[in-house]
Parts: C-alpha cells; sequence; structure tokens
C-alpha cells in the first residue's frame, strides 16, 4: 500500500511466509483442497486506492505518505506518535 513503510511492509511479508511455511497437514490427515493460504508474489506494484489503517504507531506509515496529508485527514488517522513499532 502507498501508505505502508518500508519496514512494515518487509515485516507483513515475512509474517505471509512463517505462515506458508507452517501450514502442513498434521501427520495421519490429508490437505483439504483450497485451505492452502494464500501465496503473495513480490511484486514493485504500489496500491493508492488501498485504505490506511487508522491508529498505528507512527512509523509504519510512510513519511513522505504522511506529508501529503491534509490536517484534517492526519487527525482521522489518529498515528499514534507517543509511539513507535520496533522492527
Amino acid at each position: 500500500p502507498a501508505w505502508c513503510s518500508k519496514e512494515l511492509a518487509d515485516l507483513m511479508h515475512s509474517i505471509n511466509y512463517l505462515i506458508i511455511s507452517n501450514h502442513h497437514p498434521r501427520v495421519g490427515h490429508r490437505s483439504i483442497c483450497s485451505q492452502e493460504p494464500r501465496q503473495c508474489i513480490p511484486s514493485n506494484f504500489v496500491n493508492e486506492d488501498v485504505v490506511a489503517l487508522p491508529g498505528l504507531p507512527l512509523n509504519c506509515y510512510k513519511d513522505s505518505w504522511l506529508a501529503c496529508l491534509l490536517p484534517n485527514e492526519r487527525k482521522k488517522l489518529n498515528a499514534r506518535a507517543d509511539k513507535q513499532y520496533n522492527f
């Protein structure tokens, strides 16, 4: 997403990788079709239309995206300036 910092995007990709790598049927059970998690293919595509999640720590948002917001949009975003996410 256009609003997402690189660090947060990397974290989300890591979580996707862990989910996929840990998704195996239990011993003695078959895999059920269409139960596998979706695999995200890395891409340089940036979706400008994705709505930003409100209330995240300030360092989860891309600085250049934050700079383009109007004051009322930034207020609605309710970014947590008092918190920093430790990636």
